[in-house]
């Protein structure tokens, strides 16, 4: 009888443990779509901007960076290299379409531009493009690529 208990107790401290360890390490799926961007996007009366078309690229997600921990090069928007952990990279298909699974949390986004990173976003804490991955928000991540287009 005894045993039995021993074992019982061992039994639901095991299943509270692996349950704690599950929750935190469950992932969720994110999608999105990369555009690019191009040109004059000036707005004007008389001529409509296309829709951007998809764009395939590397999609990096690093741990939140500040805009001071990349490197930026003499082109705007673009890093050589980030100090912050790369925690997953996703390639986009022709149709810019892209998508993988991550723990939730935050990040910073940034696309591949020829072995460099891009991202001209960055918010008012000097995040570069923080993104917010939880399993309750379901929308589509979309990135620009546009670097080149003139606002």
């Amino acid at each position: 009888m005894r045993q039995m208990w021993i074992n019982g107790k061992t039994m639901v401290f095991m299943l509270l443990l692996f349950s704690l360890v599950g929750c935190g390490g469950a992932k969720v799926q994110v999608t999105g779509k990369v555009k690019r961007v191009m040109g004059n996007q000036m707005p004007s009366p008389d001529v409509l901007n296309e829709e951007p078309a998809g764009f395939s690229t590397t999609v990096y997600f690093f741990a939140p960076t500040l805009m001071n921990m990349g490197m930026p090069t003499a082109e705007q928007g673009v890093f050589l290299m980030t100090d912050k952990k790369l925690v997953a990279r996703s390639l986009a298909e022709k149709d810019g379409s892209f998508k993988l699974k991550l723990k939730p949390g935050k990040y910073s986004v940034l696309l591949g531009k020829d072995g460099q990173f891009y991202s001209n976003i960055s918010n008012l804490d000097g995040l570069i493009n923080p993104v917010e991955i939880n399993k309750s928000n379901k929308k589509p991540i979309v990135l620009m690529a546009d670097w080149g287009a003139i606002y």
